[in-house]
């Protein structure tokens, strides 16, 4: 459930972010992967529409960028109270902006370019613990400790979700969700007047959550506003469908 943080607890997470010194963000200005501790670290992604650098790490045959987008547009927003340059979470995009939102030469991932990210990084199924930082994760309601291993320096930091109307994040600490390019047109059945409506269309999450050891890929409303990771190279073909996989994969190796 979507919730407010409260303030002493954001601060506690902030710091947590902060002190994650293998998956700290790009300041926008030196960032280089020549100094980054990864060993399947890639070429630094310079975007020349602002000059921010962001670290990028090659996991299989894909090249993706290893911090959140951090790239001014139109309905986006930073987390005013706790990251209000977003070098920390990035920033966080309404659907429509995020599917333009990747500089030249990268693009917002598919659902199945997400699967591919999901299978690669799945070894001895611990997907959501490879993806994962080692520090900011909530405890779930067991009191377990869910931080990640980030053994592919995918550095998936719990940033929650924002909307237009509130200026700080939700739920930070308890969740990262990653838009997908791809849409659906959900419907609704009312068996009473033998009647199917179309829903607004919504678009697909990568969702990684505190409370769960799966790694999910399902639907969600367009305006709410989630991170972004870039991927390099040409779009795939435009994918659109009627009803969402709910559930791409699962890691149930058990609490880490």
């Amino acid at each position: 459930m979507i919730k407010p943080i409260l303030a002493v607890l954001a601060s506690t997470i902030l710091i947590a972010a902060c002190d994650d010194s293998s998956n700290s963000p790009n300041t926008g200005s030196n960032s280089t992967n020549s100094s980054w501790n990864c060993p399947n670290a890639d070429e630094p992604l310079i975007d020349t529409r602002d000059g921010k650098v962001y670290k990028t790490v090659r996991i299989g045959n894909q090249v993706w960028m290893a911090e959140n987008l951090n790239y001014e547009t139109n309905y986006s927003w930073t987390n005013d109270s706790l990251d209000k340059d977003g070098t920390i979470y990035g920033r966080y995009y309404e659907h429509g902006p995020a599917k333009t939102a990747c500089p030249e030469g990268w693009h917002l991932p598919s659902r199945d370019e997400f699967r591919e990210l999901i299978k690669a990084v799945s070894r001895d199924t611990l997907a959501a613990w490879n993806l994962k930082t080692t520090s900011g994760w909530l405890q779930d309601e067991d009191g377990h400790n869910v931080n990640g291993g980030d053994t592919y320096c995918f550095g998936a930091k719990a940033a929650g979700e924002m909307t237009e109307q509130y200026p700080n994040a939700y739920s930070i600490g308890e969740y990262a969700r990653f838009w997908t390019k791809d849409t659906y047109k959900p419907t609704r059945y009312d068996p009473t007047y033998n009647i199917t409506y179309n829903d607004p269309e919504e678009a697909f999450v990568l969702e990684i959550a505190n409370d769960t050891n799966e790694v999910s890929i399902t639907g969600h409303r367009t305006y709410y506003a989630s991170n972004i990771r870039c991927l390099k190279g040409e779009p795939e073909p435009e994918l659109y469908t009627q009803e969402p996989n709910s559930t791409c994969c699962s890691d149930n190796s058990g609490n880490q």
